[in-house]
């Protein structure tokens, strides 16, 4: 339904799909030119955008960005887990023969190379402003799974009379069910160790990573939490009540006198008595 509204020809994009990735619509990069198509990243919805200066054509684009350092953090423990390194260049037998800290440094310089400046060309080449595209940070969709959906969903109908309120409502329902695939979740722990390496780590290719932050429209909600997203106060409450600075403390009242002073006593009364 996807392709109807974007008018894809599927069989064209099936029959270059890469080996060993089923029915994904992947092509393997070409690394001569300035902007490879990275895994799932649609190149016939891509060439209408920046071919067209229609911005009123039919054709929807969604494109889903990462924190540059998270890109890294998850990147660096999957190819460690799978070997499976993609378009990213970088041996994953060498990977693994590293500590952690110099493994990431390594990973590091190899997104430096593949996926952060694909992720710059295309938004930079693309604009926010362009109604045909809808960029999204891939951390919206941990905040609020569902919401993201809805609105993904609801960019994609803009273009088409196809879908119902019937149809959404039975594709929210379908992605209610989702689970992840393990394969591709790094464990909260690993992410925290490679977090902390990080940020205790002088090397000046971790400069070069979160440079790439602003140029994808990511900014620091709070001490560490990065978002392309605005949030509510309500959500900042949640994420960040713990991470903001403590105000100081309210100074203490004084002290009261010591010796304390004695009780004032009633007068005596008058003698001799009436």
């Amino acid at each position: 339904t996807v392709a109807q509204i974007l008018e894809l020809d599927i069989e064209k994009k099936l029959s270059r799909s890469r080996p060993g990735h089923g029915s994904s619509f992947h092509e393997a990069p070409d690394w001569s030119r300035s902007l490879h198509l990275y895994q799932t990243f649609d190149s016939d919805a891509w060439r209408a955008i920046v071919s067209s200066r229609e911005t009123q054509s039919r054709v929807r684009l969604v494109h889903l960005v990462r924190d540059p350092v998270e890109t890294v953090i998850s990147g660096y423990w999957y190819h460690c887990r799978t070997g499976d390194t993609g378009t990213v260049p970088i041996d994953s037998e060498a990977l693994v023969q590293l500590d952690t800290e110099d493994g990431l440094e390594v990973e590091a310089a190899a997104v430096l190379e593949s996926t952060i400046p694909e992720m710059q060309a295309a938004a930079g080449a693309a604009k926010d402003s362009d109604r045909r595209v809808l960029r999204l940070g891939l951390e919206a969709f941990t905040d609020d799974w569902e919401g993201t959906l809805a609105r993904v969903w609801d960019f994609l109908a803009d273009s088409s009379e196809m879908y119902t309120e019937d149809l959404r409502d039975q594709f929210l329902d379908l992605a209610s069910m989702a689970t992840p695939d393990p394969e591709h979740v790094t464990a909260r722990h690993s992410k925290e160790v490679a977090r902390q390496i990080i940020a205790e780590s002088g090397a000046a290719v971790w400069d070069k990573v979160r440079a790439a932050r602003a140029s994808i429209g990511y900014r620091e909600l709070c001490p560490g939490v990065w978002r392309r997203e605005a949030k509510t106060d309500q959500w900042l409450d949640k994420h960040c009540e713990s991470l903001w600075p403590s105000p100081p403390p309210l100074p203490s009242p004084s002290p009261p006198p010591w010796p304390p002073s004695p009780p004032l006593l009633p007068p005596p009364p008058p003698y001799p008595p009436p």
